[in-house]
Order: C-alpha cells, then sequence, then structure tokens
C-alpha cells in the first residue's frame, strides 16, 4: 500500500517459501472459519479450545473478528521482522553437519534422545 511520501519497496518472497507462506495463511484461515463454524453450532469457547487445541485468548480473538479484521490481522502477521531468520542458513548447517542433533525443525523430541538425560547427580 502507497500513503504518500516516499514508496516502500519490499522485495518479494522467493518461490521456495511462497508454499509456506500460502500453507501457513490457508491454515489460518480454515481455522478463523471454523472457529466461528462451531461458535454458530452453540459451542462455547472452552469447548472449541478443547476440539481445535488452542489457546482461549486466541479462540476469543478470533471470533471478535469479522473477515475483513481477520485479512488485516493476517497482513500485519505477514509484514513481521522475523529476528532469528539471519541465522537460518547457519542453524540448517549445523544440523545437517551434526545430525543426531536434536531439533524443532527436524520433527524430534526430548524423549527421542538415544542417551539419557542426567539433571541432577545424588552424591
Amino acid at each position: 500500500m502507497y500513503y504518500g511520501g516516499s514508496p516502500v519497496i519490499q522485495k518479494p518472497p522467493s518461490p521456495e517459501i511462497i508454499p509456506v507462506i500460502m500453507n501457513a495463511y490457508l491454515t489460518k484461515l480454515m481455522m478463523y472459519h471454523e472457529i466461528h463454524r462451531m461458535s454458530r453450532e452453540g459451542l462455547s469457547v472452552s469447548q472449541i479450545c478443547r476440539v481445535v487445541l488452542l489457546n482461549w485468548r486466541t479462540v476469543k480473538n478470533y471470533l471478535s473478528m469479522n473477515e475483513r479484521d481477520f485479512d488485516q490481522f493476517m497482513e500485519k502477521q505477514s509484514d513481521r521482522k522475523k529476528e532469528l531468520l539471519p541465522y537460518e542458513t547457519f542453524i540448517k548447517g549445523r544440523l545437517e553437519k551434526y545430525p543426531d542433533t536434536s531439533s524443532g525443525l527436524k520433527s524430534s523430541s526430548a524423549t527421542s534422545l538415544q542417551y539419557p538425560l542426567k539433571l541432577f547427580s545424588i552424591t
């Protein structure tokens, strides 16, 4: 959008990331409509939370928005600065170099470690 003054030129996303962006947007859009459908059917906020596995504040926030507000909300979300983006290639490189490392990117969990964790030593 242009509001006067100098125009802001944004670099378009790379072709590899477009499916990821669209997938995240469509997932949230479907969730928004599903929450509103359940509300129209008479489910309470806490019941909706249990079904969709979202925090009650998120559900209340989605219910308070109309479609126009939701589109504006999603636009603001996409414009947020990604603080860790400069480190993405470094982290992915380390994970490829050390494949036994547990990480969220590899969908590993702490319970799948191949060695026991010692958090406390009893002497």
